[in-house]
């Protein structure tokens, strides 16, 4: 945001121009503000730090103002306005000084009332219409005054705002940072009072495991001289243990030797019934193969005889 005045012939506006901003929408806000037709052209210059006066008309040229103008404070741009026709200049001056004015239609009225038929009445006429034309500009002058101070008693207020939001900002953080500093104490207690009932728990776990230990290793001594009497005593079971072990394993090698024996057996009557059954069905197809043959035949010869038969029927037809 940058502030820009702008001076038109005698009269200067003062407005606030929002970044980013190209030359067409300055133009745009210029030719607003004083009022110019539509159809007027001109150019804006300002003065550069070296005393020369130098013209804009491009994007470029107006950033390369911003620039000379952004470490000020306030940001102030200041421009005149230039109307590249004298005839245009005129017009617009005279377009704009009676828009400000609450009679222009009345005073139109009477300058082309006025201006007539003789030299002194026309005079007359123009001296008026001059002195209206100032009037109007003073005016208009007055307003702008008016809204400059306006807008800086805005732009105060918006300071005075931003400033109290500031504080409030700056109150909040600092409340913020002392509740935030309680709590980092209150930690720093906590775990200061966590660290105290630690040691005092890993001592008493030391006393423990120290008390614990030495009852391990009467424990442990017990349980040797208890381990001693066991191991004599299962050598002895395993000895017994070997003995029938032996003399079960003799019983069941005999009596697997009974029953491969048996199954051999079994085994060998199986065979045989297998083989007479393999005799009996070889010669029952032996006997389905003779009856066939013997259908087959029969078939064959009932077949010669209907052929014969056939035959003869013809034959005899």
């Amino acid at each position: 945001m940058f502030i820009t005045k702008v001076t038109f012939q005698e009269t200067t506006r003062r407005f606030v121009v929002n970044e980013p901003c190209t030359y067409s929408e300055l133009w745009d806000l210029v030719a607003k503000r004083f009022e110019l037709p539509e159809t007027a052209t001109g150019t804006l210059r300002y003065t550069d730090p070296d005393g020369d006066l130098i013209s804009l008309s491009t994007d470029g040229e107006l950033q390369e103002a911003l620039q000379l103008v952004s470490n000020a404070d306030p940001p102030l741009l200041r421009m005149q306005l230039a109307l590249d026709q004298k005839e245009g200049a005129t017009a617009a001056a005279s377009t704009w000084c009676g828009a400000l004015s609450d009679d222009k239609s009345k005073g139109d009225d009477e300058s082309e009332d006025s201006v007539v038929v003789v030299d002194g009445e026309e005079e007359e006429a123009g001296a008026e219409e001059a002195a209206a034309a100032a009037a109007a500009a003073k005016e208009a002058e007055e307003k702008a005054q008016a809204l400059a101070a306006e807008q800086q008693a805005l732009e105060a207020a918006a300071q005075a705002e931003e400033e109290k939001k500031r504080k409030e900002e700056e109150e909040e953080a600092n409340r913020l940072a002392a509740i935030e500093l309680a709590k980092q104490l209150e930690e720093e207690e906590r775990v200061e009072a966590e660290r105290r009932r630690q040691e005092e728990e890993e001592e008493a776990a030391k006393r423990a495991e120290a008390a614990a230990k030495r009852a391990a290793e009467e424990e442990a001594r017990r349980k040797e001289e208890e381990e001693e009497s066991r191991r004599a005593e299962a050598e002895r079971q395993q000895e017994l243990e070997r003995v029938r072990r032996e003399e079960e394993e003799k019983l069941r090698l005999a009596a697997e030797e009974e029953r491969r024996q048996e199954e051999e057996r079994a085994r060998a009557a199986a065979e045989e019934r297998m083989r007479q059954e393999e005799e009996q069905r070889r010669q029952e197809e032996a006997v389905r193969a003779e009856e066939e043959e013997r259908r087959q035949a029969e078939a064959a010869a009932e077949k010669e005889k209907e052929r014969k038969e056939e035959e003869a029927r013809v034959r005899e037809e």
